[in-house]
Order: C-alpha cells, then sequence, then structure tokens
C-alpha cells in the first residue's frame, strides 16, 4: 500500500523551514512520506540590471543548483522518512494546490510566513489561499521566536467546537491522530462569544441555562469518545481566536485541529481570515480541516 503523502512547501528561508520538525512528527505519525515543494515566482524582470539571455540562463542554472543544494539539506534531516522534492515555476498557492490535488497528499504542511529575496510569502497571501482551496488538510506553522521549540510529537490536541455538523468534522481527524500517540490526550473546547445567548436559538430563560447546555453538549462528545483516549472538556467565554490561543499557551499544547467552517447560532467559529489569524496567534501549530473536503471523501 502507498504511503500517504505529506506536501511540505518550502522558499528555502530559515521560517519557511521551520515547519520542518512538525512536519516530522506528523510524517512519523502518519507513516507518510515527504514532497518538499519549492515555486520560483518568475518571471523576474532582470533585463532591468543590463543581463544579456547567457547571463540569465547562467543565472538561473546558479540559483537551481542552490535550490537543489538547499532541498537535500532538508531531506538529510528526514532519517527514515521517505522524501522526494520538486521546484517549478508559477504562482505559489496555485501551484501547490495543484500539487497536491496531482498527488491526492494527504496534508499540507507550511510556514505562516517566509521570506525570499526581495518578497514576502506572507500568511494573508499564500497561507490564506491555500487554507481556503487546498484539497486537503493543511497543518499551519508559526515560525518560532527566540527559545522557542516546535512539537516533535502530538501529545496534547485542543479540539475547538461550535457544535455544528462541519465544525464535527474535526474530531475524527484529531482522534485518530491521538489514537497513533503514546498517552495523547484531547481537550474539547467551545468559546461562548458575547453574542451567542442572543442568537441561540432555543428559547432559555437564563444566561446560567444557556452555559449548562454548552457544558452538557461538551459532555456528550466526551461520552462518545469513551476509552478511545484520554479526553477533557474547556467551556470559555470571550473572544474565539483569543481564548483558544491562550488556553492553547496555558495547556502547553502540541496541536489545534479546527475545522474551517463552523457556526454558533448565527456567527462563524473560523472561516478563511478568522482562521489564518488563529494560525498566526496561536503558540502550536494548527491543522485546518476543510468541511467541505471532508464531506467529498
Amino acid at each position: 500500500m502507498d504511503k500517504p503523502t505529506i506536501i511540505v512547501p518550502t522558499d528555502l528561508s530559515a521560517c519557511a523551514n521551520s515547519a520542518l520538525p512538525p512536519a516530522l512528527a506528523m510524517a512519523r505519525a502518519l507513516d507518510a512520506e515527504i514532497l518538499f515543494l519549492h515555486v520560483a515566482e518568475l518571471p523576474f524582470n532582470y533585463a532591468g540590471f543590463g543581463l544579456s539571455a547567457d547571463a540569465l540562463v547562467t543565472m538561473q542554472q546558479d540559483i537551481q543548483e542552490t535550490v537543489d543544494r538547499e532541498l537535500d539539506a532538508l531531506k538529510q534531516q528526514c532519517e527514515g522518512i521517505v522524501t522526494r522534492d520538486e521546484t517549478r515555476p508559477g504562482n505559489a498557492a496555485l501551484e501547490i494546490v495543484a500539487v497536491a490535488e496531482r498527488e491526492n497528499a494527504a496534508m499540507i504542511i507550511m510556514a505562516t510566513h517566509g521570506y525570499t529575496g526581495l518578497r514576502r510569502w506572507w500568511l494573508g497571501s499564500t497561507t490564506d489561499r491555500v487554507l481556503r482551496t487546498a484539497p486537503c488538510q493543511v497543518l499551519s506553522v508559526r515560525p518560532p521566536e527566540d527559545g522557542e521549540e516546535l512539537p516533535r510529537t502530538f501529545r496534547k490536541i485542543l479540539v475547538p467546537t461550535d457544535f455544528s455538523d462541519d465544525a464535527q468534522t474535526a474530531l475524527p481527524i484529531a482522534l485518530d491522530l491521538a489514537e497513533r500517540q503514546n498517552d495523547a490526550e484531547i481537550v474539547l473546547v467551545h468559546v461562548e462569544t458575547p453574542n451567542d445567548y442572543v442568537a441561540f436559538d432555543v428559547a432559555l430563560t437564563t444566561k446560567s441555562e444557556y452555559h449548562d447546555q454548552l457544558a452538557a453538549k461538551l459532555q456528550e462528545m466526551r461520552d462518545e469518545i469513551g476509552d478511545r483516549v484520554t479526553c477533557r472538556t474547556q467551556l470559555l467565554h470571550g473572544d474565539v481566536e483569543t481564548e483558544l490561543s491562550e488556553l492553547a499557551a496555558r495547556e502547553k499544547a502540541d496541536l489545534i485541529v479546527i475545522s474551517s467552517h463552523g457556526r454558533t447560532g448565527a456567527r462563524r467559529l473560523v472561516l478563511g481570515s478568522n482562521t489564518a489569524r488563529l494560525a498566526c496567534a496561536a503558540p502550536c501549530p494548527v491543522l485546518t480541516v476543510r468541511a467541505e473536503v471532508m464531506a467529498e471523501t
């Protein structure tokens, strides 16, 4: 049976390559191979620098040799994991999605920003477009600050939910991953926002009753998991992205697994830019499960 493929896009910057430790951890957990993908966003108007056609060819060859060396260096860090690499021209987001479709990839793992030459590869552009259009799950990794270490296992996993059908698609993914780890724990989280009580579509007499119903729903989810993995619940109040980020820091979470669609009352939990903001702010990697993609599988 073929191994699942994990695509790790890189612009070969230190920021982009910071996604490697979580990528190795995920590849080992899923027994997957890694495809390192470098997209060269050409053409660049080098003619403005007075370069001849021959000089341009030589320069492009030198660039490709450098890219090949750096991709080889990445592969050498992947002991025990099958690796490949590919370099292709084009728009980064479009090419990443195209390769994921061609490979029937299980996951894309990428840093939330990077830097190549004179261009920045920002969360709001490449990563955000990939989050919105990828045919598979996307693991977003915020580059660590000085002294920070990214997880090399996924033993504590936060799973936010607003109890919608779309949001529930994240739980089976988190459960499967937790069951592949030793002593893994899942924390089911619901964040009650200030607008939720007004938007809630069941007649309730008090906010306390509403709160109790939310806690009961979390407990139902916990009970359905049973003894598969260690699991507990957290009911929070406030801004979704802020509360999840702060909880992840308090819990020293290794991973957040979240659906890209979800609603509580009249409000979306996370979609598009909100998911991107969480990926940027969270102190751990964020695995985004696109509900519409899961519905097609």
